[in-house]
């Protein structure tokens, strides 16, 4: 099997999530909280915008998957939360340098609500609907097009 990435990372997960909280805050998130869901997968969830204008997105680390393939689940917590670090590190730099606005880097971990009313990430919505087929460039062009927000090109 080939080598998982960090596998070799000693940075405890509390430091990772403080970088991750601090990156965040510094391209304008607020009120970030972390919890851990019921797979055992660790989440950050974190607001942005004013108050009464926000919009929540949704950061997973994958140790419910990792713990599958590391035998000592210290250290898969450890490598989980690493991947999300350098995951967010690469975006809040792109946003940063002007090379990505907001909306590029982070639009695929914006929350929406199912039907059932559950939290699902905007990116998990989007495969579903491409690989249904009810999601394609001329849908979504079309309804912008009749909304009158993009022009054809």
């Amino acid at each position: 099997m080939e080598r998982l990435p960090y596998s070799t990372t000693k940075v405890p997960v509390s430091r990772t999530q403080g970088e991750i909280r601090d990156m965040l805050y510094s391209v304008g998130f607020n009120q970030i909280a972390q919890v851990t869901d019921k797979s055992g997968k660790g989440i950050i969830i974190a607001e942005y915008g004013e108050p009464g204008k926000t919009a929540s997105f949704k950061f997973e680390a994958h140790i419910d998957i990792l713990n599958k393939q590391v035998s000592n689940k210290e250290k898969s917590s450890r490598i989980a939360w690493r991947m999300v670090y350098y995951q967010v590190k690469s975006v809040c730099d792109a946003v940063k340098c002007g090379v990505l606005t907001l909306s590029e880097a982070f639009g695929g971990n914006m929350l929406l609500t199912d039907n059932s009313g559950n939290p699902v990430k905007l990116s998990e919505f989007v495969m579903i609907g491409i690989e249904t087929g009810n999601l394609t460039t001329k849908s979504i062009t079309s309804q912008f097009l009749l909304e009158n927000k993009i022009k054809p090109v």
